[in-house]
This record gives structure tokens, sequence and C-alpha cells, in this order.
């Protein structure tokens, strides 16, 4: 009888590759929205703000990566605080909305920044996507606290 895969078997040996996927795509992303910043005209700041946190994201991951190659457990809490860098930039992106709605309150245009803020229902279904997937890699990393990763 074959025993079933534990998540102690499988995790040590696929967290270097998620994190060199992580690394990839969010160093890409950095670089086409950079080129397509400087492209355009009149960029707006909080899209600066955007590139700069997916940068920090995929250099930490990038570092995570090097640290799972060599064998260092400390390339899981350089992973989570690289992978913590998407709830930062949710919650950075809830500020600069708050202040853009009571800018456009104060303005008397906020009917129509709730319209557009409204009108697209991915961006709220993906928030809880989102949570799910910081709710796992949080289950995940405290299955076994005292296990080397």
């Amino acid at each position: 009888m074959t025993q079933r895969a534990t998540t102690s078997d499988w995790l040590p040996k696929t967290l270097p590759f998620v994190s060199a996927l992580i690394t990839v795509g969010s160093l890409w992303y950095c670089w086409t929205k950079y080129h397509d910043m400087m492209d355009a005209s009149g960029t707006p700041w909080q899209a600066w703000i955007r590139v700069a946190f997916i940068g920090v994201m995929g250099i930490l991951c990038l570092a995570a990566t090097v640290l799972f190659v060599i064998g260092k457990r400390s390339g899981w809490t350089v992973l989570e605080l690289g992978l913590f860098m998407v709830p930062a930039l949710m919650f950075t992106n809830l500020i600069v909305l708050l202040v853009r709605a009571v800018i456009s309150l104060f303005q008397g245009h906020f009917p129509a920044v709730l319209d557009r803020a409204l009108s697209s229902p991915g961006k709220f279904i993906s928030i809880p996507i989102v949570i799910f997937v910081i709710v796992l890699l949080g289950v995940v990393s405290k299955e076994n606290p005292n296990k080397q990763r």
C-alpha cells in the first residue's frame, strides 16, 4: 500500500519553483508597466505605487528562491514577506481609492467615481480570491513550525 504524499513531502520541493515563477511574473509585470508608463504622457502618481510594490515582491521572491536552492530555512520567511506585498498593495490601493473618493466628494464628482468603481465586478471578485490564498499560505506555514522547510 502506498503512502499518501503529505505536505512535508511536496512543499519543500515545489517552493523554489513557485518562488521563481512569482519572481519572473512580478519582474516581467514591472518591466512592461514601466515601459508603458514611460511611453504614456501624464501617468498618475498612484500607478508608480503598484510598480514599486510588485518590484519589491519580485526582488524578495528572487532572494527566497536563492535561499531555497541553497537549503536555508529563512527562504520561507523571505517568501512570506514577498507575498505580503500583495495585501500591502491592496491596502495602499484602498487608501488611494478613499482619498480620491473624498476629494471627488468635495468637488461634486462622487457619483461618477462610484459608478466607475462599481462598473467592473471582476475587481471585487479578485479580493476574496487573494484573501483565500493568503489564508491558505498561513495555514500551510503554521502546519508544523518546528520542522525544517
